[in-house]
């Protein structure tokens, strides 16, 4: 008794200081019960000393091997050294960062379902979300003949026809998309610097649902007029095949369309097709479901008229309307997206610039006191695990200035239930704080944490 042995066991498991351990050769065979002393989770060492053995058998012949709880699971509930500790962040606490507190200071982590912290960690966004000139996306139901440009550069669209917003039909799941009965229906923005491309690259994109029969020709970007007679620059049109094409014109006399390139893929009725009409230097292309049939060299550095048109979806030159649905339509300026066969996207387009947050939840334990915190626990609630954290550093500071990282796990999974880490610490320290670097979704939600330690 008294013995203090080492042993090698495995990294990152959830061993603490104080923690009683029975240690059997095999059932019914000698065994020995010790109190854990130190155990560096990095290097997997856990020392121990003996308080017990008994049993047949030589136990300095034993050939250890020891496992404990994983420990990002480890044992449910708060368990170990608890300690007067074991709410420390009713103190004092503070998070940075864009954040919701659902409670108070006092409150908003004490395991209440009602009471809560959540913040954002991550938003996705557009890495070109400045060159997007034009985004027309799901609308609102509730006011379907309203609609929204909700690119980098707003513009107001106008209204004709009976053209609408409607669930019949959408690309994406619990969608919804823009209806155009093929009579009168379209949708016009004034002329803007926005739709001058000049020389620039650019990418005109979106999903259209065609309906009805071969024969009927029809345009869904379109700022020019027939067969390009005046003030005219782009148009994508359908001819009575059903094939696609981006035509292009200087500007200039003569009349007429001087560029264009057409994918010789024949649309069906009644199915989705992602089509993109994109420049890249001096080549054009006509994309359908991220292939493109044939490319069209333009003249070295040849520029686009600058039309004073409005801009027009769904109308075609002379009144050629479109019959079917649109969905996720966008321009992006100064950029070719796709510059080689691509697979078409899997989602709507990303709206705003990329989020990245690193939220802190601080605690102070006050002037002139320390403490030594070796664990730290935190429930998640049934329905939350989406919502909880997965990657993070457990941090402590005396100054507030520098920090120490006591403890940091990658790659967290949890269900629900009280989730606790343990971990080497022989300071004292004033402030500790969890930095939150990602989370399983954008937002990471907490309802109850905890603090272990002396």
């Amino acid at each position: 008794m008294g013995q203090f042995v080492q042993v090698d066991t495995e990294t990152l498991r959830c061993w603490f200081v104080g923690q009683i351990i029975l240690i059997k050769k095999d059932v019914g065979d000698g065994h020995i019960v010790a109190e854990v002393t130190e155990y560096d989770s990095l290097l997997g060492k856990l020392t121990f000393e003996v308080i017990n053995r008994s049993g047949i058998g030589e136990h300095s012949s034993w050939n250890i091997s020891l496992t404990g709880e994983v420990g990002p699971i480890g044992p449910m509930g708060p368990t170990g050294p608890v300690g007067k500790e074991s709410n420390s962040l009713a103190n004092s606490f503070l998070i940075t960062a864009t954040n919701t507190i659902y409670g108070n200071a006092e409150n908003v982590i004490d395991g209440d379902t009602g009471t809560y912290w959540e913040t954002l960690v991550y938003y996705a966004g557009d890495d070109h979300w400045d060159k997007v000139k034009l985004l027309i996306q799901s609308g609102d139901l509730n006011n379907p003949t309203q609609f929204t440009d909700n690119s980098s550069s707003p513009h107001l669209i106008s209204r004709h026809g009976d053209t609408t917003y409607t669930s019949a039909e959408s690309k994406w799941e619990g969608g919804n998309s823009i209806y155009y009965d093929g009579d009168e229906d379209y949708l016009t923005l004034a002329d803007s610097e926005d739709w001058y491309f000049g020389n620039e690259d650019f990418t005109i994109e979106g999903w259209v649902y065609l309906k009805g029969t071969l024969g009927n020709t029809f345009s869904v970007f379109n700022q020019g007029n027939a067969g390009a007679s005046s003030d005219s620059s782009f148009n994508i049109w359908w001819d009575q095949y059903w094939r696609a094409g981006i035509y292009v014109s200087d500007g200039v006399t003569p009349a007429g369309w001087d560029e264009w390139n057409i994918n010789t893929h024949e649309f069906l009725a009644d199915t989705w097709y992602h089509i993109a009409a994109v420049r890249n230097g001096d080549i054009l292309k006509l994309y359908v479901n991220g292939e493109a049939t044939s490319e069209t060299t333009l003249p070295n550095d040849w520029y686009i008229g600058d039309s004073t048109r409005a801009l027009e979806i769904g109308d075609g030159m002379g009144g050629e309307y479109h019959y079917g649905y649109t969905d996720n339509l966008r321009i992006t300026k100064g950029l070719a997206r796709y510059t080689q066969d691509f697979t078409r996207p899997s989602e709507a387009f990303l709206t705003g610039v990329e989020v990245k947050n690193t939220p802190i939840l601080k605690i102070d334990h006050g002037s002139n006191v320390q403490k030594t915190i070796h664990k730290y626990y935190f429930v998640i609630n049934d329905g939350d695990s989406a919502l909880a954290p997965n990657t993070w550093n457990f941090q402590a500071s005396n100054d507030d200035a520098s920090w120490e990282t006591l403890d940091t796990r990658y790659n967290q999974s949890f269900s629900s239930g009280t989730y606790n880490y343990t971990f080497i610490n022989t300071g004292s320290f004033r402030y500790y704080r969890m930095e939150f670097i990602s989370g399983n979704s954008s937002t990471v939600k907490l309802s109850k944490m905890g603090f272990a330690g002396e």
